[in-house]
């Protein structure tokens, strides 16, 4: 088994967590193809601005995506765009707050 911090960085455990907050296949690889690959990747370019960057961030890939061919079109609904920020604002409470990382 994992360790914490092996989960908190690697992709596939990253995967498997949006896939319990209800994230679509499409919705991870989209994700995914933004680079944001795992949760410390995630946590590390939103330390300051916190979900409401990343929600600033989600609603214009939703515009920039709504112009794009059926094929790669993603959307992400404001119930999924509020678990990940939700989330996002824990993980980062956690890690420069109270300098612990929580298990995915």
């Amino acid at each position: 088994m994992a360790t914490i911090t092996d989960r908190y960085s690697s992709e596939e455990s990253f995967m498997e967590f949006l896939q319990a907050i209800g994230f679509s296949p499409a919705q991870r690889n989209g994700i995914s193809l933004e680079r944001f690959t795992s949760i410390k990747i995630l946590v590390d370019h939103y330390p300051l601005e916190g979900s409401s960057g990343l929600e600033k961030y989600l609603r214009e890939l939703n515009k920039t995506y709504a112009g794009a061919a059926q094929a790669i079109r993603v959307h992400y609904t404001p119930l999924i765009v509020s678990r990940l920020a939700g989330c996002l604002n824990y993980y980062v409470l956690s890690v420069y707050a109270l300098h612990t990382i929580p298990d995915i």
